[in-house]
C-alpha cells in the first residue's frame, strides 16, 4: 500500500497520470520480495522534515513532495532530500533549483499542482465580484511568513498604484503551517 505523510494532499494521489501510476507500479512489481513493509512513503511537505532510513522498516520506495520559491533550498534539505528515490516538484523552475544544489536531477519529477476542474471550472463558475469599487482585482494567497515575502508585494503595489487607480489587491492569508 500507499502511505501518506505530511500536509493534506486530498486528491493528489487521483490526480496521477497513468504513466505515474504504472511507473510506480512496475517498481512496486520488481520489488515484490519484500512484503512485510510499506510499499511507497511520499513524504509532502517541508524537506527538513524528510527521511527514508536505510533499515529494514524502510519502504521500499521513499517520494519526497517539495517546493522552496526561491534560487536556492535551504540549509538541511539536500542531505534530507537524497534519502528518497524520488523527488516530486511542481515546476521545472523547481527541477533547476533543486538540482543546482546537489540534487541528481534523474531523481527530480514535476509533478504538478492537482486541481478540482468540476469545482473550479470557468464554464461553470461564476467569477466572485467584491463589493470593493474596484474594476480590477489582484489576488495573494499566501501563508504568513516572511519567506513568502508579503512585505516586498505591499511595498511594489504601492509604489505602483494610488488610491485613485481603478485597481485593489486582496490578500487571502493563513497562519503559517
Amino acid at each position: 500500500g500507499i502511505q501518506m505523510e505530511g500536509s493534506r494532499i486530498d486528491g493528489y494521489m487521483k490526480s496521477w497520470s497513468p504513466e505515474l501510476r504504472e511507473m510506480i507500479d512496475r517498481y512496486h512489481a520488481r520489488e515484490q520480495y519484500i512484503l512485510n513493509r510499506p510499499h511507497t512513503l511520499i513524504h509532502h511537505g517541508a524537506a527538513g522534515d524528510f527521511f527514508c532510513e536505510d533499515e529494514p522498516a524502510r519502504p521500499m520506495y521513499c517520494i519526497g513532495r517539495a517546493m522552496f520559491e526561491t534560487d536556492r533550498v535551504p540549509f538541511g534539505w539536500v542531505d534530507n532530500l537524497q534519502t528518497q528515490h524520488q523527488i516530486w516538484v511542481p515546476s521545472a523552475f523547481n527541477v533547476r533549483t533543486f538540482a543546482r544544489c546537489g540534487l541528481d536531477p534523474a531523481k527530480i519529477e514535476v509533478v504538478p499542482e492537482p486541481m478540482n476542474t468540476s469545482l473550479y471550472n470557468p464554464d461553470h463558475t461564476t467569477p466572485l465580484r467584491l463589493p470593493t469599487g474596484k474594476r480590477f482585482h489582484f489576488l495573494s494567497v499566501y501563508a504568513w511568513n516572511d519567506r513568502k515575502g508579503w512585505d516586498r508585494l505591499l511595498k511594489a503595489y504601492w509604489a505602483e498604484f494610488t488610491a485613485h487607480d481603478d485597481v485593489c489587491l486582496v490578500l487571502r492569508t493563513f497562519p503559517k503551517h
